[in-house]
């Protein structure tokens, strides 16, 4: 899903500009570990870093960025930090197969918005209040939670032409 770190329908618009970062690695790749109906096959990990805009705009600017090395990172900070959304974050996932030898795959995903200091500072000033006044909007959630438990239409095709495979008996 697209900005994790915040609410779902927090920003909404026609154009998006999105960019994500992940680097996955295993955990463990040979778990064989069984809880109830279900053999834990693999783990792996993800931590990720997302920024972007969402906007109803025709146009989508990068501000007016200097062209000069030296200060092209201190420039693009400024246009993150103006209007765009980031949050990083991290995911735990796991592979594995009930007792009928269906894939599954479950996550648990853990979010950090970082722009929900400004964000709740423009909601406050959009009202008239300032960002410290106890009737200013409330700011956004610090960390962001997501769990999942699912099959995976690839592997379960794939599953599929196992179990249905047609066997010659001599």
């Amino acid at each position: 899903n697209f900005f994790s770190g915040y609410p779902y329908f927090f920003r909404s618009g026609s154009k998006l500009l999105y960019g994500r970062a992940t680097y996955s690695f295993p955990i463990l790749r040979r778990m064989n570990a069984s809880f109830l109906n279900f053999t834990f096959a693999k783990a792996y990990a993800e931590i990720f870093a997302e920024t972007g805009m969402v906007s109803n705009d025709n146009t989508l600017s990068l501000g007016d960025l200097d062209l000069d090395p030296r200060n092209a990172v201190s420039d693009f900070l400024r246009v993150l930090e103006e209007d765009y959304l980031s949050d990083v974050g991290a995911e735990l996932r796991v592979e594995m197969f009930t007792s009928y030898q269906i894939p599954l795959r479950a996550y648990v995903q853990v979010a950090h918005p970082l722009s929900r200091n400004r964000l709740q500072r423009e909601a406050a000033m959009e009202v008239g209040l300032d960002p410290e006044d106890p009737d200013a909007p409330p700011k956004i959630d610090k960390w962001r939670y997501y769990f999942g438990l699912g099959f995976f239409p690839s592997d379960l095709l794939s599953a599929g032409e196992r179990l249905t495979q047609t066997r010659l008996f001599d």
